[in-house]
């Protein structure tokens, strides 16, 4: 699994980033979200898809391999 952040989505309510600081953490300066883990390693794809879903912004996008 592969993920990325739409930087123009995203408004730094930090869910993520909170949530799973393993795949995401803050981009210096901005406090938008980025990913920091690619591929995402398996014991975390369950939580990064209920993630997808919380995002109040829609900015997680799964990368379509």
């Amino acid at each position: 699994m592969r993920l990325m952040i739409d930087e123009g989505k995203c408004k730094t309510a930090g869910i993520c980033v909170k949530r799973c600081p393993q795949v995401f953490q803050f981009t210096r300066g901005s406090k938008k979200a980025m990913v920091i883990t690619d591929p995402i390693p398996k014991e975390f794809e369950l939580l990064c898809r209920d993630l997808i879903i919380a995002c109040p912004e829609d900015a997680i996008i799964q990368i379509k391999d």
